[in-house]
């Protein structure tokens, strides 16, 4: 941090990870950026867990500095946040202060997510999976647990897990496809003492799907629906003509299926589609 009379080695000191019952000690130097002496103190920060070691309060030559600690020695294990203050000037009068901001963080979880996990079409009748991929970034395992509204379409196996640190882990996600239409719900991703998505302790997951028929539709040519025939028109005995027809796939995965031609006087004759030499479809 750079002041108009003196420049600091840090904007903020920071405590990352702290064990309680051990001591950590930053060290800090300011230095006298103006043309002339400047008297320089300290006003140490108001946590009983943080302390300041410095010569306080002393006249700085122009282009020297002063050096300074700040430790840290916590028992309670408790996150800090606090501040210590650089006075220059005389004790009656600073012609400037610079604020540095304090914090001890104590290890802890760092999970994230996507938040909304789509399953888009599923069909009627069918179980669709999805994975829930949930990396710890964080500098403590991860343990989780996961909460659904009561009688929703979807499940999350298993229900709680630890995400190690460093690590990921996926989860099993399923919707039950047994009834028509969409589904929406919100799952509750839990820990304890860490960060998921950016929020302290918990967040939102969104799950949705839109169950719907799986259906084939044949039209002609034009893209027209064809009822329950096909009309050729007149046609003279010996000659032969043909039509082109659209096969549509109203589901939202591809479909198996089989056509039959038949003739007045003889039985229904089963045929693979790729190998169908008329139109008709059943």
């Amino acid at each position: 941090m750079i002041g108009n009379l003196v420049a600091v080695s840090m904007r903020e000191v920071v405590f990352d990870s702290y064990e309680p019952g051990h001591r950590y000690t930053m060290p800090i130097a300011v230095r006298n950026t103006s043309v002339k002496g400047q008297r320089i103190r300290f006003i140490p920060p108001r946590s009983h867990a943080l302390s300041l070691a410095v010569q306080n309060d002393i006249e700085v030559a122009a282009g020297l500095e002063v050096l300074a600690e700040i430790s840290l020695c916590s028992v309670d294990g408790l996150d800090i946040f606090d501040q210590f203050v650089i006075c220059v000037g005389r004790s009656y009068h600073a012609d400037e202060e610079l604020i540095i901001p304090i914090r001890a963080l104590q290890p802890m979880a760092n999970l994230s997510f996507e938040s909304l996990l789509d399953f888009q079409e599923v069909v009627e009748g069918q179980t669709e999976a999805r994975s829930l991929h949930i990396v710890n970034h964080g500098t403590r395992d991860g343990k989780i647990s996961i909460s659904l509204q009561p009688a929703c379409k979807f499940s999350i196996m298993p229900a709680e897990a630890v995400v190690p640190i460093g690590t990921s882990l996926n989860l099993k996600v399923e919707f039950d496809g047994s009834h028509l239409g969409p589904a929406t719900t919100i799952a509750t991703v839990m820990t304890e003492g860490g960060n998921i998505n950016g929020q302290k302790n918990s967040a939102a997951l969104k799950l949705r799907a839109n169950c719907v028929k799986h259906s084939l539709e044949l039209r002609d040519g034009e893209g027209k629906a064809i009822d329950e025939k096909i009309d050729f028109g007149r046609l003279y005995f010996g000659l032969e003509t043909s039509t082109p027809l659209i096969l549509i796939n109203n589901g939202p995965t591809a479909i198996n299926w089989t056509s039959s031609k038949g003739r007045p006087d003889d039985a229904s004759q089963q045929v693979d589609g790729d190998e169908l030499p008329g139109p008709v479809l059943h």
